[in-house]
């Protein structure tokens, strides 16, 4: 775990409830850190202008340049279905991917909603990016339709916001370019239990549903979306 106000990376022993310094001094604000289990090393990013991504030998705690952004606080990191890296950062307020060599420029994952864009997380089962945002908090919730290719549509269309998350029985999406579509939600199972037309603007009525986690899916634009139900 990284520690942003001392610039020290801690290893947590969660069974003994004790912690040991791995790095006493990254000489960087370390912010997100995912370990790489392809590659054997923590993998951290940093808050600032021209953020930067390091390598961390999770034995030695050695600390190597990776990447330098042309980003600015850049606060999440996740691997996805692919090994490539995911960062998010407030200034733009954007997900970029990277490949896992660092060799090559990020690439905008063109999500929208995204308001200081915090921790990150992937959901390798419906290939979803998880962000939570620290400006209005909510959450995005960005489907990587290149890791489901039995899901049609492209990137552009996945990029969808739903609010609030959780919902008490009313959820809004925000769907760019799109006016209506028809919906299915599924349960975990993926058993079919509610299914209806959106209309934007327009709420989908989701008070029938019990308390627990839900599919959403817009089979006319290829998209999934996870939602909470409370």
């Amino acid at each position: 775990t990284t520690d942003f106000s001392t610039n020290k990376i801690y290893k947590v022993d969660p069974f003994n409830g004790s912690f040991t310094t791995l790095v006493g001094s990254t000489g960087y604000t370390p912010n997100g850190i995912v370990y790489d289990p392809t590659e054997d090393r923590l993998v951290v990013v940093s808050w600032g202008a021209n953020a930067t991504i390091h390598a961390v030998d999770p034995v030695l705690g050695t600390n190597d340049l990776l990447y330098t952004t042309p980003l600015t606080n850049i606060d999440g990191i996740t691997i996805d279905c692919l090994g490539n890296f995911i960062v998010s950062s407030w200034s733009p307020d954007q997900l970029t991917k990277y490949d896992p060599s660092f060799g090559m420029a990020g690439v905008d994952l063109g999500a929208v909603g995204l308001n200081n864009p915090a921790d990150i997380g992937y959901d390798p089962v419906h290939h979803i990016v998880m962000a939570p945002n620290a400006g209005n908090n909510t959450v995005s919730f960005v489907q990587l339709t290149y890791c489901n290719v039995g899901i049609p549509g492209n990137a552009s269309s996945a990029q969808v916001r739903s609010y609030p998350i959780p919902t008490d029985g009313e959820l809004m999406l925000e769907v760019p370019g799109v006016s209506w579509t028809p919906y299915e939600v599924m349960d975990m199972s993926g058993r079919k239990v509610h299914e209806g037309r959106w209309d934007e603007g327009h709420p989908i009525d989701l008070h029938d549903l019990a308390t627990g986690a839900y599919l959403l899916e817009l089979p006319r634009i290829g998209v999934r979306e996870r939602v909470m139900v409370r």
